[in-house]
């Protein structure tokens, strides 16, 4: 009786079997490892919104990438608030004209956060083209304080002409002297200090700020300017700060006594520190400037029992 093998295959359905096995391998690798096309946001670093987000696009940005290009064309159209700030930012480092369109648009979102980044970011990049965006939006006269301050910084950074520094500083002066907004009072004396210290104009301004007693913020930042020029408007009227002033000018006082040098320096010092002795946060602050009175900031500190942050340095006022 002849037996028959049920696993027996005859060598030419073997090579056929091989074959298809090699085949069906194959096509298996090339569908795993294809390219995935994916959507645009997740492309990116981190769900659509979050800081790794932003900072992949705009890292990518930086860099002239085509695929971070596109990413923050749409979502400038069609994000939400927070993306339209990404993109705003992003597109800023892209000098074609459906960027700065697109860039442009968002001056008039209906959200204000997004206006100022937009605002602000088209100053990353300098040219004629950025400037007169910022001058028709100017122009319109279709916004807030707290955009207007953002966009004659802007207009600073991207120009460096007279008739645009003349109209800036205009501007500025006129936000501090009518905005009621002191976070706006601030930025205006901040972006006039670092854009524009050399003019006059702004020392005068300054000057008359000072003789105002507008004690805030704002007069904070102004005190550290003169101080440190050892104005002599400012050290004319340092008693009545330090009699009056909030903790913020007596701060700033403090941190340029060694700058301005008054004569009274050791009486201006330690009434200071005296008034808040019993405030530890307050007078950790205060003391750290005493390292650069040298040894007059040494015998204050024993005198007064306090246990100095930093080791004391040469007088900075023996300098001068």
């Amino acid at each position: 009786m002849k037996v028959v093998n049920k696993f027996y295959v005859s060598g030419g359905r073997l090579k056929l079997i091989v074959v298809i096995i090699i085949l069906l391998s194959t096509g298996l690798y090339f569908y795993l490892n294809q390219p995935k096309t994916k959507p645009p946001a997740e492309v990116f670093m981190g769900m659509s919104g979050t800081p790794e987000y932003f900072k992949d696009l705009l890292t990518r940005a930086k860099k002239q990438d085509p695929e971070a290009y596109e990413e923050a064309l749409l979502r400038a159209e069609k994000g939400n608030s927070r993306t339209k700030e990404a993109a705003a930012e992003s597109l800023s480092y892209y000098e074609d004209e459906k960027a700065l369109n697109s860039l442009e648009k968002l001056f008039l979102d209906p959200n204000e956060r997004v206006r100022i980044r937009a605002i602000k970011a088209i100053s990353n990049l300098q040219s004629e083209e950025r400037k007169n965006i910022l001058l028709d939006f100017y122009h319109k006269d279709q916004f807030s304080d707290r955009e207007e301050v953002h966009l004659w910084s802007s207009l600073l950074r991207v120009s460096k002409e007279k008739e645009i520094s003349d109209l800036a500083l205009e501007h500025l002066i006129y936000l501090l002297k009518n905005s009621k907004e002191e976070k706006v009072q601030a930025l205006s004396v901040s972006y006039m200090i670092h854009y524009l210290p050399k003019n006059n104009q702004i020392i005068e301004t300054f000057e008359d700020y000072i003789q105002d007693y507008k004690y805030n913020t704002p007069l904070a930042n102004i005190i550290r300017f003169l101080g440190s020029k050892k104005n002599s408007i400012y050290m004319d009227n340092m008693k009545n700060l330090v009699d009056v002033g909030s903790f913020d000018v007596h701060l700033s006082i403090i941190e340029t006594l060694h700058l301005s040098c008054p004569k009274n320096r050791k009486e201006v010092l330690k009434k200071i520190i005296l008034l808040y002795l019993t405030k530890s946060r307050e007078l950790k602050s205060l003391t750290r400037t005493l390292s650069y009175h040298g040894e007059l900031g040494k015998n204050i500190a024993e005198e007064l029992g306090i246990i100095a942050e930093r080791e004391f340095r040469q007088d900075m006022c023996s300098h001068y």
